[in-house]
């Protein structure tokens, strides 16, 4: 009997601890796409997501001389109250695109078509920062990719241009 009272405060203390995140990050993976979003809270618009990332990309692919170096990585976030994107091929294809509904007080587009609109618009800088030909081509064979610049290491700028 007495042990009782250390086993109630016991659990009730452990009724304080922090539970388990319900969210987690989980990807969805195509030949070109990797596609990083919070499940449950996003589940419902990857499928929507990675539909607009492939018609996108199949535009580019058809107007561009273009073959990606690797798979691009779609991030779906919502940590602003402002729907936003942007892209970097260094050192990785990357695109973060900001969820969250735009500012219409100025816009004409429908926010299903900003998700295309957008993805398209994005996936144009890709293609623009990722195209490697003739001396860059050579100089991302020579470090195995391509050289992200960085503070730190000033000597970076430099390969990073090449």
């Amino acid at each position: 009997m007495r042990r009782l009272p250390s086993l109630v405060l016991v659990l009730a203390l452990s009724l304080l601890l922090p539970g388990l995140a319900r969210a987690q990050l989980k990807t969805l993976e195509t030949e070109d796409l990797r596609l990083v979003y919070l499940d449950p809270l996003q589940t419902y618009i990857v499928p929507y997501a990675a539909q607009s990332f492939e018609a996108a990309l199949r535009f580019h692919l058809g107007m561009h001389d273009y073959e990606p170096s690797e798979k691009i990585t779609l991030i779906l976030s919502d940590l602003s109250d402002y729907g936003n994107a942007g892209a970097g091929a260094t050192p990785r294809n990357t695109i973060f695109f900001d969820i969250a509904p735009t500012n219409n007080a100025y816009e004409k587009l429908a926010e299903n078509e900003r998700v295309i609109a957008t993805l398209n618009h994005e996936l144009l800088h890709i293609v623009a920062l990722d195209n490697a030909q003739g001396s860059t081509k050579f100089f991302r064979d020579v470090f195995g990719g391509k050289v992200k610049a960085e503070a730190k290491h000033p000597e970076s700028i430099v390969y990073s241009n090449l």
